[in-house]
């Protein structure tokens, strides 16, 4: 079931929004940081920041752990 839902916007920011002029929202942001992130959003944060400090190796030795790691899930 879908309802409306109507919201109240000053003038102002709605003949901002026509002249296209920039205009950002003090509850999204906050020295160019986004306040409001999503559970996904930081996982992904995380996972980079592991990745970025993380020794890398060859493909030799991934297709190895891969192996194992099959061997043992479906062994």
């Amino acid at each position: 079931m879908k309802k409306k839902i109507t919201l109240g916007i000053e003038s102002s920011l709605i003949e901002s929004i026509k002249s296209k002029e920039t205009f950002q929202l003090p509850i999204m942001e906050k020295d160019g940081e986004n306040i409001l992130k999503s559970e996904s959003q930081k996982a992904s944060e995380r996972l980079l920041e592991k990745l970025a400090i993380s020794e890398t190796i060859s493909d030799f030795e991934m297709k190895a752990i891969i192996q194992d790691h099959v061997k043992n899930k479906y062994a």
